[in-house]
């Protein structure tokens, strides 16, 4: 599925991607959602306990606007 076509169709949820094509940024342009959750606790949680098979590259990115609470990295 096309990065942009997971951003429309999981917008405000969390998302865990195994990722099928990136570009020479590390950008995501494909992927396969994993799975996904409404809640981010509970989310990173279920990616804290997956056990991916050898030789895959995922991303776990939320799909819409960070609240203001929020702090980010740099």
């Amino acid at each position: 599925m096309k990065w942009e076509a997971i951003e429309k169709q999981y917008k405000d949820l969390w998302v865990f991607v195994e990722v099928m094509q990136m570009n020479e940024d590390y950008e995501v342009l494909e992927g396969n959602v994993v799975f996904s959750d409404t809640n981010e606790k509970r989310f990173w949680k279920r990616v804290k306990h997956f056990q991916p098979g050898a030789h895959k590259d995922f991303a776990a990115q939320y799909m819409g606007e960070p609240p203001e609470d929020w702090a980010g990295m740099l």
